[in-house]
């Protein structure tokens, strides 16, 4: 379905909330993906993003980071981070610091983990705020 400017919706800030991560446990020496993504179907801006902690565990990860994938090339780039998982509490939402990136149909977005700590057993929701970007070819 085309969006065209004429839907009244249209350019509005939205969000969506990306499945829930496994638990961050182990030992994150490279790029750990947690099973929370969302493949967007329509062109987009990232706007902003934030972890809702849904399950504390008791220390630090290194760093989370939100990032999208290229659709078909499967280069993945970092567009937002954050690092203060551990002194967070249940309910709590956690920025993570997003550069706004255009994205196109296609891309997923997906969060990892860089890290060392082995205790830190949390389970995040990852919610991005984002905008539909018109393309002429859309209307």
């Amino acid at each position: 379905m085309s969006r065209t400017y004429s839907d009244p919706s249209y350019g509005s800030k939205k969000m969506v909330s990306l499945p829930i991560t496994d638990a961050l446990t182990g030992t994150f020496s490279t790029a750990t993906t947690l099973n929370s993504a969302y493949k967007f179907t329509f062109p987009a801006t990232i706007l902003d993003s934030s972890l809702e902690v849904e399950v504390l565990g008791t220390g630090t990860a290194s760093e989370v980071q939100l990032g999208h994938q290229l659709a078909g090339t499967g280069t993945w780039t970092v567009i937002g981070t954050a690092s203060t998982i551990g002194t967070s509490a249940v309910g709590d939402f956690i920025s993570l610091n997003v550069v706004e990136t255009d994205i196109l149909a296609g891309d997923t977005v997906s969060l990892y983990v860089y890290g060392t700590d082995n205790a830190l057993a949390t389970t995040l929701i990852p919610n991005v705020e984002y905008k539909e970007r018109f393309l002429t070819s859309d209307s």
